[in-house]
């Protein structure tokens, strides 16, 4: 059985919350929310009552079944690239191939990428992909528990 780095709601709640704060306290108003689904839809709800705006859920999986929501993505892009400001959450940035897609997909299409903060509750630090905040860190290379997100159980 593999050994699991239990996370509970209050530490998501909490570490969400610091995201929001972090992003307020640099001046960037989101106008929209991006969540990673599946673990990014509740961190990016909390995150949408908090600034107001609206939450887009986008079906990005490398794992769970290779899920890619092209026409939405597609669309948050366009709405990045006539000015929009986004801010993208996740629970986890493990491989960092998830946010690298999104990232090059967002940059090369529609945008330069100015108008959407990368943000995630754990960073592998051992990986490519950089973000502008997150709370919590792991290195794959030592550290192989699993998060175990409340609403995993």
């Amino acid at each position: 059985m593999m050994e699991k780095l239990i996370y509970t709601w209050d530490q998501l709640h909490a570490d969400t919350i610091k995201i929001c704060n972090w992003v307020k306290e640099c001046g960037f108003k989101p106008d929209g929310i991006i969540g990673i689904a599946r673990g990014g839809v509740v961190p990016a709800t909390i995150a949408s009552h908090f600034f107001d705006v609206n939450p887009y859920y986008v079906h990005w999986s490398l794992r769970d079944g290779k899920v890619k929501d092209m026409e939405l993505v597609k669309e948050i892009a366009i709405k990045a690239a006539f000015g929009k400001r986004l801010l993208l959450i996740d629970d986890i940035v493990d491989s960092g191939e998830t946010i690298l897609e999104l990232r090059n997909w967002f940059s090369n299409f529609y945008t330069t990428g100015n108008n959407v903060l990368y943000t995630s509750l754990f960073y592998n630090i051992a990986q490519p992909a950089t973000m502008h905040f997150y709370v919590n860190t792991i290195d794959r290379t030592k550290d192989k528990r699993w998060v175990q997100f409340p609403f995993e159980i």
